[in-house]
């Protein structure tokens, strides 16, 4: 799911004031609506700031990267 569609979705689930998210974050409130709808991109400095807005880490809405396990050298799974 892309990051403005969890953003939007955490803001409906609890029940956020755009308008309030808007403002304490200095983004106007038609811009922020854009970007919750997609019409507009919302960029990595965007979502820093409503993230400050509402008190969470943007990492809440950030898919973290696949990594590939390692194996110690000298174990049973790896000679």
């Amino acid at each position: 799911m892309e990051v403005y569609k969890k953003v939007a979705d955490y803001i409906a689930q609890n029940r956020l004031d755009i308008s309030h998210i808007a403002a304490k974050s200095t983004i106007p409130e038609a811009d922020v609506r854009a970007m919750l709808n997609g019409t507009s991109t919302m960029d990595a400095v965007d979502l820093r700031k409503l993230c400050l807005a509402m008190n969470v880490s943007p990492e809440l809405f950030i898919e973290a990267p696949f990594q590939e396990p390692t194996i110690e050298k000298g174990t049973s799974d790896h000679e």
